[in-house]
């Protein structure tokens, strides 16, 4: 028999998001494409959301990288 498990908050999970934490992330205006196709949901996988990158793209720094953590404006 199956136990009935509860699906943890978005707001519980770190590291790589399930298709599903994803979709509410997005619906929360968490992540933010812009624009964002009618479609969008058609185009997030399993943990994956497909789109194309327009003219700018942010490159960050090794600065940081060996820095294990990360500040979350929601976690206070």
């Amino acid at each position: 028999m199956a136990k009935n498990i509860k699906k943890p908050s978005a707001f519980d999970l770190l590291g790589t998001l399930p298709d599903w934490a994803v979709k509410e992330y997005i619906k929360k205006g968490i992540i933010k494409i812009d624009p964002l196709p009618k479609n969008w949901g058609e185009s997030v996988d399993e943990v994956t959301i497909d789109f194309h990158l327009g003219n700018k793209l942010r490159v960050f720094s090794m600065d940081g990288m060996n820095t294990i953590g990360g500040f979350f404006p929601w976690m206070g």
